[in-house]
């Protein structure tokens, strides 16, 4: 027996087992589909990861604009405006609009709904009522200290230097944000004149105390003689109202997750019709009654077994299907342009090709076109679908080596066509 013909026997061998690698590849990709879990995990690590100080900072910022600051009507003195709560122990001058403040406002919106089903947080994410606030009632205001205090006369004949300038006013609610019993402390940093030059910062210090009772005499005259003085007192809380602000729902939960764009995926926009929790409602009929760690706890469990793929009644982890196919063609592909290329140096007895059951020397032009497609075309498409249809369920080095396998499976293909189109170009059995 020849060597050519031995040699034309393990090359169909080798691509009979590159057919049956390919095949194995088209029967995973028939499989039947199977839901995956992994961005419904996704939607609810960010649901557990929310941190609704966050949102209080938020609101906090919102109301950091004139409705928690006292009104400042006009004054004849341009680019200025009173005080009036203020006048009964002082009058001051502020910039219009109060430039330089610190807030902290009272305000209470829907609490997550921790420990509580997948369906109430739905109704929470999807919430649009805004935010409550206790805004303060400054006509009620009270002046408890003042370092320096005057008997001025009406204001009618305030000279310029009877005017003190806010530098920076200071509000916060007492305790913490809730609406319940909700009152106002506020302090007003001012120098003395109409707008004089500014001294810097000198208030910091003092917000860090807040407490002018621990401050003593030769302090407040230190403070009197650089032209400074400190106001301080309390204003009590008003009825509880929606968060003032000209946007649409603006305050409520949803606006909140919808502004920040790491949330907004949990509240699409309408525009793209489809409902919040996009992911999660997939599986909605599943785990709508878990909590967060339950449904967690299921989905992991049921992502675990999409990992193994199921073939002829085997499951076969899915990493193992991904590296398995390409690796297969890739070593058949090796291992038939090997003996091609020792049967290209040895050459190929003609007369025992037309002996030899294979299309790879069939002279016929669809014999030829289906080898090509079997070594150079079905392979790279079935690896391709492979990590299309899997990839997802696999870590990131294993898709990553499954194309690099099926690339280089593919170049040996296409080695392998060129090697054989030499062979039997060089016997003379081209037609």
């Amino acid at each position: 027996m020849s060597f050519s013909l031995e040699a034309l026997k393990v090359i169909r061998a080798a691509h009979r087992v590159s057919l049956a690698a390919s095949f194995a590849g088209l029967v995973l990709l028939m499989a039947p589909s199977r839901t995956n879990y992994s961005p419904a995990l996704r939607e609810i690590e960010l649901l557990r990861s929310l941190d609704t100080r966050v949102y209080e900072q938020r609101l906090q910022w919102i109301l950091g604009t004139p409705p928690l600051l006292p009104q400042a009507p006009a004054n004849p003195f341009q680019g200025a405006a009173t005080i009036p709560f203020l006048n009964e122990h002082i009058c001051c001058l502020a910039p219009v609009g109060l430039r330089h403040f610190e807030t902290h406002a009272a305000f209470e919106y829907r609490p997550a709904p921790l420990g509580q089903p997948l369906a109430d947080w739905l109704a929470w994410v999807g919430s649009t009522e805004p935010a409550r606030v206790v805004l303060p009632s400054w006509a009620k205001a009270r002046v408890n200290v003042d370092t320096h205090p005057a008997d001025r006369g009406s204001e009618a004949t305030f000279q310029p230097d009877d005017y003190r300038t806010v530098r920076f006013f200071y509000v916060a609610t007492t305790g913490d944000n809730s609406l319940a019993g909700s009152r106002y402390t506020f302090m007003a940093f001012l120098e003395d004149g109409i707008d004089p030059p500014p001294q810097g910062p000198w208030w910091k210090p003092i917000l860090a105390n807040k407490d002018l009772a621990l401050y003593g005499g030769r302090w407040r005259e230190t403070l009197s003689k650089r032209g400074r003085s400190v106001v301080q007192g309390f204003v009590p809380g008003g009825s509880p109202s929606a968060v003032p602000y000209v946007g649409v729902r603006t305050g409520s939960v949803n606006w909140w997750l919808r502004s920040d764009p790491e949330t907004a995926v949990l509240v699409p926009e309408s525009s793209q019709r489809v409902g919040n929790l996009p992911h999660l409602q997939e599986h909605w009929t599943e785990v709508s009654q878990m909590t967060l760690p339950e449904a967690a706890a299921y989905m992991k469990v049921r992502q675990k077994e999409l990992r193994e793929i199921p073939l002829f009644g085997v499951k076969i982890p899915g990493s193992l299907c991904l590296i398995l196919v390409p690796l297969t063609l890739l070593l058949s592909h090796l291992y038939m342009l090997m003996h091609v290329v020792q049967l290209s140096r040895e050459g190929l007895v003609s007369s025992d090709s037309p002996l030899f059951p294979w299309i790879g020397i069939y002279q016929e032009r669809l014999p030829r076109i289906l080898n090509a497609a079997s070594v150079a075309l079905l392979p790279p498409l079935v690896c391709i679908g492979l990590v299309l249809r899997y990839g997802d369920r696999v870590d990131l080095g294993t898709s990553a080596a499954a194309v690099l396998l099926a690339v280089a499976s593919t170049v040996v293909g296409l080695s392998v066509l060129k090697a054989i189109h030499s062979v039997v170009a060089t016997t003379g059995l081209t037609s």
